[in-house]
C-alpha cells in the first residue's frame, strides 16, 4: 500500500514537471528591440557581413540602384536610426557589385571588403576605408589579380598596426583559380601580394 502510494506521488510530480517544462518551453524569452528595413535589394543576395562595435550594427551587402546592383553599407545607431549609408559601384555600368566582408579597426574606421566588377578587368577585390562617425571615405584600393581575369575576395582581416589583409579566389591567365592574398597598409597602400596553386 505504502508502495502504490509513493508509486501515486511520484507520478503526479512526474505530470506537474513535464506540464511546467513545457509551459516554459512554449515561453519566449526573445524580445524584439527594433527592426529596420533595408533599402530594395537586388534579385539575389550575393553576400552580406556585420559587425557589432560599441552597440552600433554595420551591415555590408548589395541593392539594386534601377538594374545596376552596388555595394552599400550602412551603420545603425543602438536603437535602430540609421546613422549613414554609403554605396560604391566598379566601373562596368550595371554590374552586380557586393560587399563581402566588414571589420571595424582601433581608431573606430569601417573597412569594407567588397567584390566590384570592372570594364576591362571583371570582378576585382576592392577596399574601402570609412570614417566611423561620419562615413566620409577615407580612401579605396582596388586590386586586378596577375592574370587580369575574375578577382573574388572572400575574407578581410586586420592586425594590432593597422594592417589590411584581405585573400579570396584569383584566376589566372589560364582560366584557373588560385587563392591570391594582399597586404594593405594602415593608409591604403599595397605592401605585397602573394598567389598559392593548389593544383
Amino acid at each position: 500500500m505504502i508502495m502504490k502510494t509513493s508509486l501515486k506521488k511520484l507520478f503526479r510530480t512526474a505530470l506537474i514537471l513535464l506540464a511546467t517544462g513545457r509551459l516554459y518551453a512554449q515561453h519566449s524569452y526573445l524580445e524584439t528591440e527594433w527592426v529596420v528595413q533595408s533599402p530594395e535589394i537586388s534579385n539575389a543576395i550575393y553576400h552580406s557581413s556585420s559587425i557589432v562595435d560599441q552597440g552600433k550594427l554595420i551591415v555590408t551587402g548589395n541593392y539594386d540602384d534601377g538594374g545596376d546592383v552596388d555595394v552599400i553599407t550602412v551603420k545603425y545607431a543602438s536603437n535602430g536610426d540609421t546613422l549613414w549609408v554609403k554605396t560604391q559601384s566598379g566601373s562596368l555600368s550595371e554590374g552586380a557589385d557586393y560587399g563581402v566582408d566588414v571589420k571595424v579597426n582601433s581608431s573606430g574606421h569601417v573597412i569594407v571588403l567588397a567584390a566590384v566588377k570592372n570594364t576591362s578587368t571583371l570582378y576585382d577585390y576592392a577596399v574601402y576605408h570609412y570614417n566611423g562617425s561620419t562615413g566620409a571615405l577615407n580612401w579605396s584600393y582596388t586590386w586586378n589579380g596577375s592574370g587580369g581575369l575574375n578577382d573574388i575576395p572572400t575574407t578581410l582581416q586586420l592586425d594590432s598596426y593597422g594592417n589590411i589583409y584581405v585573400t579570396g579566389g584569383s584566376e589566372s591567365s589560364g582560366g584557373f583559380s588560385n587563392f591570391g592574398t594582399i597586404k594593405l597598409s594602415p593608409s591604403g597602400s599595397l605592401q605585397k601580394n602573394s598567389y598559392y596553386d593548389y593544383a
